[in-house]
């Protein structure tokens, strides 16, 4: 079997977006910021730090905006911040962001529940937004949210993708994000689904953004960096899920993500720091742990070098931890 190729393959932590917006209890300010910067110090490429959107109907991201006024440039280069349209693009970018999601559903009834508007209203947006961007010298990335099946009408057709990406008001897009938003692809789907998009996308980057709710996150992330993709998307601990969109509990866990893929950056001992800044946080918000890496690191004996007990820097590692509050 040939080996897996995974170098130039960014994962991207979206603990911070798309982890904390199902979560009741909300996360201070700087906390949030002081998790930012422990991420990326220890290497992670990119990250996700909020979404722009009525803080009354998603309320963990109503301080993104203070996030992004809190970020050095160094951090907003390699930060990430969600937007619906193009009141969000406007707001993110006054803020300092220069990394922008644009998200809207392939399916309509999702798109009406997530974002508020249909479909054709959403792509008229993204081509305003797309303009706007250019004009502010910021990165706008196109995520299409139910791209394999919806929760309200079911499997999402190959062609209703496609169709999308062929529309003229995509094309302006620096690259594209294909999300399993409530977890039901398999590998053989996202493979043939990112396969033919890769072909389209052409020198446009292309992401993955996967869920664990069957428990084929890391299955269907390999699957699509086979296909294609240059990136991923994963959170801390398998941390959260979209609101609205029932049963899409759980991203794939970044910590089983790294394990997995094991980036150049990446050694055991960030390893073990990222599990225990998982354990701290799942601690705080007082979530139920889903990363199977961070259980086996937490089980296994020293002779394995990713274990817990393996590591010789528990104290620095539980110093960040402390940070986080």
């Amino acid at each position: 079997m040939a080996e897996l190729a995974t170098t130039g393959v960014e994962i991207r932590d979206v603990t911070l977006r798309d982890g904390l917006q199902l979560v009741s209890k909300i996360m201070p300010t700087a906390a949030k910021v002081t998790l930012a910067h422990a991420l990326l110090e220890l290497g992670v490429p990119q990250i996700e730090i909020g979404a722009v959107v009525r803080p009354d109907r998603v309320p963990p991201m109503a301080d993104t905006l203070e996030v992004l006024h809190r970020l050095d440039v160094a951090a907003l280069a390699r930060s990430w911040v969600w937007v619906p349209n193009l009141t969000g693009v406007r707001r993110a970018v006054e803020a300092g962001a220069v990394n922008l999601q644009y998200v809207f559903s392939v399916s309509e009834s999702h798109n009406r529940a997530n974002v508020g508007c249909s479909a054709e209203q959403s792509l008229a947006g993204l081509a305003e937004s797309v303009r706007y961007a250019r004009e502010h010298r910021v990165r706008l990335q196109l995520g299409l949210a139910t791209a394999f099946s919806c929760p309200f009408e079911g499997q999402t057709p190959v062609e209703a993708v496609l169709a999308v990406l062929a529309d003229e008001r995509t094309g302006g897009v620096d690259s594209v994000v294909l999300c399993d938003t409530i977890g039901q692809a398999v590998p053989a789907q996202v493979t043939a689904l990112t396969a033919q998009v890769r072909a389209i996308a052409g020198a446009r980057g292309l992401v993955f953004h996967g869920h664990d709710t069957w428990g084929l996150g890391v299955a269907n992330s390999i699957a699509a960096i086979a296909a294609g993709a240059d990136a991923v998307d994963a959170s801390l601990g398998g941390l959260g899920g979209c609101p609205f969109a029932p049963g899409a509990s759980g991203n794939t866990a970044l910590e089983d993500v790294l394990y997995a893929l094991r980036p150049d950056w990446l050694t055991p001992a960030v390893f073990r720091a990222l599990v225990h800044q998982g354990r701290a946080l799942l601690d705080q918000l007082e979530q139920p742990p889903r990363s199977r890496a961070a259980d086996g690191a937490t089980r296994s004996p020293a002779s394995h070098a990713w274990a817990l007990a393996a590591g010789r820097d528990r104290a620095t590692q539980d110093g960040l931890c402390a940070q986080l509050g």
